[in-house]
């Protein structure tokens, strides 16, 4: 799977100065930025995913079952084909 940079919603939801601190929480503000801050906070990732669906083409056989472990966007399955 390509992540088309073009069309994500980009990360800016700590660009400006907080009024007040809070903890983080993993919301749907940061979920609907969540593949930006993959792109920029992995590294290779983009090439890690592509890897993963070569190497599924290669290795993987009929009838068993393949798991994506850590599946923040579920990437790597969409790249097995």
């Amino acid at each position: 799977m390509k992540v088309d940079s073009k069309h994500q919603n980009k990360d800016i939801l700590y660009s400006k100065s907080l009024e007040q601190l809070v903890d983080f929480a993993f919301d749907e503000k940061v979920a609907h930025v969540f593949p930006d801050i993959i792109n920029r906070s992995v590294p290779g990732y983009v090439n890690i995913v592509a890897m993963t669906g070569t190497l599924a083409a290669e290795f993987y056989q009929s009838n068993t079952n393949g798991y994506d472990l850590g599946c923040s966007l579920g990437a790597s399955s969409l790249a097995i084909k």
